[in-house]
């Protein structure tokens, strides 16, 4: 559901449980690898075959000595840790996640966001008709007996009542809500989509074509009705009305 406060909850204590198992993570899983590798009677965690001092260095020349097998799976433990942090981080920027938690408390009825929200789309909303709008829908909630706690429940509520065109400057602010991408997982999957779809092969694919296969990628999961698709097919052209005969 959408409830951005939450959202920020746990993406922190995601973050701050990753954190928290850097300092001392290592050696319970260290410790818990090694009782499995013995309790099933197979090799433990070791070392490959320790590198040969270069030419190079003399005798007398220091040469760092090699890190032990303890040493080196901590080394890879730790960067896992920080690559996930770090991840995390730039997947859920924090500017972000702060604007559409502002955002979700103005539209559930926190009016000490409504400065926020204003000062952020500027002229994009007339301040007074959007303010007014949104209490008639808190009052529309409010005769339903409707729980609005999220940005969810007003999503749902807009739906139910069909009261869109009356509250446009709501209405449009809910739009534009709904389009904020949380993190960019859903951008890399585009661009992952498309590396599909425009491939070497099909070079020649106009701008219109990329777009409808791209469309029709993304919704692939949805029921579609052939012979609905199959009908307007048909009469976009009187020439295949007359083939067909409908």
């Amino acid at each position: 559901s959408l409830n951005f406060h939450e959202v920020k909850i746990k993406i922190k204590h995601i973050i701050s449980s990753i954190e928290q198992q850097r300092e001392s993570g290592f050696d319970d899983l260290w410790l818990e690898i090694s009782t499995m590798a013995r309790e099933l009677n197979i090799q433990e965690p070791s070392d490959q075959r320790p590198n040969k001092k270069p030419k190079r260095f003399s005798k007398q020349d220091s040469y760092p000595s090699a890190l032990s097998v303890n040493d080196k799976f901590k080394r890879i433990y730790y960067e896992i840790i920080d690559v996930t942090v770090s991840a995390l981080n730039g997947r859920f920027q924090q500017n972000v996640m702060d604007h559409l938690c502002s955002l979700e408390q103005f539209v559930i009825g926190k009016d000490r966001h409504i400065t926020d929200v204003i000062e952020f789309y500027g002229s994009d909303f007339n301040r007074d008709k959007l303010i007014l709008h949104r209490d008639m829908f808190l009052n529309i909630a409010k005769s339903r007996e409707a729980s609005i706690k999220s940005l969810q429940d007003v999503v749902n509520l807009m739906k139910s009542e069909n009261v869109c065109v009356m509250l446009s400057e709501f209405s449009k602010l809910l739009q534009i809500a709904l389009t904020i991408l949380i993190s960019s997982c859903t951008a890399e999957k585009s661009f992952s989509a498309l590396r599909r779809l425009k491939t070497f092969l099909r070079s020649t694919m106009t701008q219109n074509r990329l777009n409808d296969i791209a469309i029709l990628h993304v919704h692939r999961n949805e029921d579609v009705d052939i012979e609905k698709v199959a009908n307007t097919f048909i009469n976009k052209a009187k020439v295949r009305q007359n083939t067909f005969e409908l």
